[in-house]
């Protein structure tokens, strides 16, 4: 304390953050330390350095930044832990510890999930009821920027998260997992979609963001997600690669020419047997899509220019594509004949896919089953593996004990239900995907012959490709729809299943 007085601050966390022992990480701390406070301490005083850091710490006196913490060897945290928890939130942690089994909490996965607590609770002060959904999703971001190679989605450093959700720190409307937060963005704006790929001419970036929030009112967003990629990168992006400089969408014709040369192949990094990825170049399939798509760009510049020629008149110059750059009939043709050629290569493993589907699923069903005959802190076995059942009642956690996994078997069993669910509906009925999705317990009609009075079951389908509605004839197999059937254990409400087909 008498180091940091020397450097200028009113609170302590302030001439922290004014010292280098701040920036340093904390290998670098230990070494230097030393040194940067002989003017303060004596030679015998040296070696109770990190044990006073480690006292201002604990005493939310001084709030280490998450890089300076995440740098901290694994004996530094233990040590924080031990000291942190008993001064700060004795009470929170008991709490957790009581609600936790005791497999999980003694486990690797365990203790990383406590420490990532700790560190949070030193960095952001409080306890561990201050804990926010932003303080979680911080941390992350500072766990993958301390190590670049490492899983920051891996269960370890996401569980804690899931420790604090059932502890009932954290608010009902908060996301329920951690681990796909960064892979779902949703919808962004059109200067994202077209920045992300790196445009360097500033006008021509301008140009592509107005031209698709032109274009916005009358696309979905899948339809504009593509047409970004193929004017910002397809187009645009390769013609700044290969003609460093270049600012004008009036191409000549050498430089068109060798574009849509290169615009018929693309690089495919293979990976082969021994491990090694080799780029192989190949045919590109969607080669009419993105020349339609540069060809509307075009022309729709001059058509607008009309309208207003002071937004649009400057960039209005000759399409480089052609009517017979466009011709779709022989793409057309090989699309339909790779499909066709798929279908037949995948068609004879669909039985196998049904039997993998259903044994996953009695599989689950079994192991939920010997989960919910096991009383609470109980071992079951089940297919040569081991669970501890956790110690809550009411839950429906698992601890595989050779590994340390902790499995919630009623999620499972859910998952390879739906799983099941929609291998049969697709095999029995060939609807596609998104019409699967759309489809209901309303969709199931009942149609009587008027020649002979029998009862036909149909399933009516939503327009989907074709904008109209259809309706296919039950199969033999597919013919009720009933109630789920109920569970002998709580399930939460976002985990029901309100209706099953019965094949």
């Amino acid at each position: 304390m008498q180091w940091l007085e020397t450097f200028p601050g009113t609170t302590w966390q302030q001439r922290w953050n004014a010292s280098p022992a701040s920036t340093r990480p904390g290998n670098d701390w230990a070494r230097l330390a030393p040194g940067w406070i002989g003017t303060a301490a004596g030679s015998s005083q040296r070696q109770a350095l990190s044990g006073g850091l480690l006292s201002l710490i604990c005493a939310d006196v001084v709030r280490p930044a998450l890089p300076w913490l995440l740098s901290r060897t694994s004996a530094n945290m233990t040590s924080l832990r031990i000291g942190l928890i008993p001064a700060r939130a004795p009470e929170g942690f008991a709490q957790l510890e009581a609600m936790i089994d005791s497999a999980t909490w003694s486990s690797k996965v365990g203790r990383d999930a406590l420490h990532s607590l700790v560190k949070i609770v030193a960095a952001k002060g409080g306890t561990l009821a201050d804990i926010t959904v932003g303080d979680a999703v911080e941390y992350l971001a500072a766990l993958k920027a301390a190590n670049k190679t490492a899983n920051a989605k891996a269960r370890g450093n996401t569980l804690f998260y899931a420790w604090l959700r059932d502890l009932g720190t954290l608010p009902a409307e908060a996301p329920s997992s951690l681990r796909y937060l960064a892979n779902t963005s949703g919808q962004v704006s059109m200067e994202q979609l077209v920045d992300r790929f790196g445009v360097r001419c500033r006008p021509v970036r301008d140009l592509l963001v107005d031209y698709l929030k032109e274009r916005q009112p009358r696309l979905d967003y899948t339809s504009l997600n593509n047409l970004s990629r193929h004017l910002a990168s397809n187009f645009w992006g390769d013609l700044e690669q290969h003609h460093p400089g270049i600012d004008s969408l009036h191409l000549a014709p050498e430089v068109s020419a060798a574009w849509k040369q290169r615009c018929q192949t693309r690089i495919e990094r293979r990976r082969q047997p021994d491990g090694k990825v080799r780029e192989v170049v190949t045919g590109r399939a969607n080669v009419a899509s993105i020349m339609l798509s540069v060809r509307a760009f075009y022309l729709d510049i001059a058509q607008w220019a009309i309208d207003e020629p002071a937004r649009w008149g400057p960039w209005a110059v000759p399409s480089p594509i052609k009517d017979a750059d466009v011709a779709v009939v022989k793409d057309n043709k090989r699309r339909k004949a790779r499909m066709d050629h798929r279908t037949r290569e995948r068609l004879p493993a669909l039985p196998v896919v049904a039997r993998a589907a259903s044994s996953c699923l009695k599989e689950a069903a079994a192991r939920l089953q010997a989960l919910m005959n096991t009383p609470p802190g109980g071992q079951f076995a089940f297919a040569g593996d081991t669970f501890r059942r956790a110690a809550k009642d009411g839950t429906t956690w698992a601890v595989n004990i050779a590994t340390g996994r902790r499995v919630d078997l009623a999620l499972a069993e859910s998952r390879a239900f739906w799983a099941w669910a929609m291998v049969e509906f697709l095999q029995h009925t060939g609807v596609r995907i998104e019409e699967m999705l759309e489809a209901s317990h309303h969709s199931l009609i009942q149609y009587r012959l008027p020649t002979n009075g029998e009862m036909v079951p149909l399933l009516q389908i939503a327009p989907s490709k074709t904008d109209e509605e259809t309706s296919h004839p039950g199969q033999p197999g597919a013919r009720r729809c009933t109630q789920r059937d109920h569970r002998p254990h709580p399930r939460p409400a976002h985990r029901c299943r309100p209706l099953r087909l019965q094949l």
